[in-house]
């Protein structure tokens, strides 16, 4: 009995220890299972708050953070405007992701400037009620039924 106690401990202990924790500084988490429409305000002005020339572009490049690692994913998707769509399929199953935007400014002439990346999660980047993560849900693993079941004397 004590065996039987001790492997179901063990076996949700590892149910628990596999599943991705929710991110703490958001409000809101929307489940990602498959193309989103994500929309920002246009940039319209450089940091100098001088407005942009129209024979400027300015394009858009989304990224992902996984929360719980903090590593980033280019998603590998320029936009030419907003709202853009995003349909990565690179982010891993049953983890969290914020989403964010870098704007690229590239001028009739001069250099492409990037802004730097605007994450879901900040408040510079969004209303302090709108702070958003994305999940990916995938498919939870459940194990099989035990077979061979017997007693042992």
């Amino acid at each position: 009995m004590k065996k039987l106690l001790f492997l179901m401990t063990m076996f949700l202990a590892l149910i628990f220890c596999t599943v991705a924790q929710a991110p703490t500084d958001v409000e809101i988490i929307y489940q990602f299972d498959g193309p989103r429409t994500l929309t920002w305000d246009p940039v319209t002005t450089t940091v100098g708050d001088v407005p942009i020339l129209p024979t400027d572009v300015v394009t858009y490049e989304v990224f992902f953070r996984e929360a719980n690692t903090d590593e980033i994913i280019s998603a590998g998707i320029v936009v030419p405007n907003v709202p853009g769509n995003i349909a990565p399929d690179t982010l891993n199953e049953r983890s969290y992701y914020y989403v964010g935007v870098e704007a690229i400014l590239t001028p009739e002439i001069g250099e492409v400037t990037r802004s730097g990346v605007a994450w879901s999660n900040t408040l510079v980047a969004v209303d302090p009620t709108q702070r958003f993560a994305y999940y990916v849900p995938g498919i939870t693993p459940i194990p099989i039924l035990p077979t061979g079941l017997r007693t042992v004397d």
